[in-house]
């Protein structure tokens, strides 16, 4: 996977997941932004306009789920990876009518975590 150029925001209270996350996805050429909850996201994501955005949603204060439906109201157009702990088909939906683009569970597989950011920065509407 090579993600030169591309600017990834990680946000995730974990912080050894963001963490190792952010490593991962270093090694592989991105420039990666994190944030500790929802509100640090929006954040980060206005001041970094990022190409992709990769979030939890069990976060304290600003949640997941709030988070993203900022995020929508001013960056429609920027792929939302949700990646969490609780991604039941409920979930997943709720995460979907929010405005996220993928749900992946935790802990992701590297291989399956890195085809699917490569189809999201592709622009695969169907990652």
């Amino acid at each position: 996977m090579k993600l030169e150029g591309k600017k990834i925001l990680v946000a995730d209270d974990e912080k050894r997941v963001a963490e190792l996350l952010s490593i991962f996805l270093t090694s592989k050429g991105a420039e990666v932004i994190t944030a500790i909850d929802g509100a640090d996201a929006f954040r980060q994501a206005t001041l970094h306009n990022p190409d992709l955005i990769m979030l939890d949603l069990n976060m304290p204060g600003t949640n997941g789920m709030e988070a993203i439906r900022s995020l929508r109201m001013t960056m429609s157009d920027k792929p939302i990876l949700v990646l969490t702990g609780y991604c039941t088909a409920e979930t997943f939906e709720s995460a979907l009518e929010a405005g996220a683009t993928v749900c992946m569970g935790k802990p992701p597989k590297l291989a399956e975590l890195t085809e699917v950011v490569e189809r999201l920065l592709a622009g695969a509407a169907d990652a």
